[in-house]
């Protein structure tokens, strides 16, 4: 029988709080003698990590390239547009509004050379809008503050703006959805399958209603990507030691 890790690591940014506290206090409960710490982490450090083999298991936003790694696809979840509102507004009415409406308005976006930008910037290829960016920035909280206090508009992960009065309108571009991919990301030499796919299971029913799950890679032959460069953005990992 495999030994009970003696260290789990997770690291997350505050857009994934949603996500990953669930999912830990089941590990805690599988583990209970097991030590859980939670920091933060980027794309670049996640897929070095894994292959580096200091840590074992990552949660990443699809595309990635990167050879030597197994990835397991979980869910796709909404990017919808925020627009500052000088009023509080309650969450869960999601409004619409013409591609046409975002000519000449400020966004605060993430850096274009980041996985989450490039997503934004070709859906905006896409629906033939050119963005008026008037920053960046990797940080979700940050972004989601600026909005708030209305610097701009801005498109950002659907969980991290839930369970809360907030200052911004939540809308969708009509007859048009922006969706990222989950995913969790393991080095191909490891062998902790068991876990890995615990801990899907735990991540997939975290939070029903957010997002559309996504079919599990074979376990045989689990999805591995060519090698390049890879995006820099806020990600999370989790770590057994």
């Amino acid at each position: 029988m495999r030994p009970s890790p003696r260290k789990i690591r997770a690291t997350s940014s505050s857009s994934r709080s949603l996500r990953t506290s669930r999912p830990l206090r089941l590990l805690r409960k599988r583990y209970p003698k097991t030590e859980i710490r939670v920091t933060g982490g980027v794309t670049e450090e996640i897929t070095a990590g894994l292959i580096d083999r200091r840590f074992d298991l990552g949660l990443i936003t699809l595309p990635v390239s990167e050879e030597h790694l197994k990835i397991l696809p979980l869910f796709e979840e909404e990017l919808p547009l925020l627009r500052p509102s000088p009023t509080p507004v309650r969450g869960g009415h999601v409004g619409s509004m013409r591609a046409s409406e975002l000519a000449g308005v400020p966004f605060l976006l993430y850096p274009k050379q980041s996985n989450m930008g490039s997503i934004i910037d070709q859906f905006f290829a896409k629906i033939g809008v050119t963005p008026r960016v008037l920053m960046e920035a990797d940080d979700t909280e940050a972004i989601k503050r600026l909005v708030e206090s209305g610097f701009g508009y801005s498109m950002l992960p659907e969980h991290a703006l839930r369970g809360q009065t907030r200052f911004f309108h939540t809308l969708r571009i009509a007859g048009h959805q922006l969706t990222r991919r989950q995913a969790l990301a393991m080095a191909a030499v490891r062998r902790a399958w068991r876990v890995f796919e615990e801990i899907r299971t735990a991540m997939t029913s975290a939070a029903p209603g957010q997002g559309r799950q996504m079919a599990p890679a074979s376990r045989q032959t689990p999805q591995t990507t060519s090698r390049r460069p890879i995006p820099h953005d806020h990600q999370s990992y989790l770590e057994f030691l």
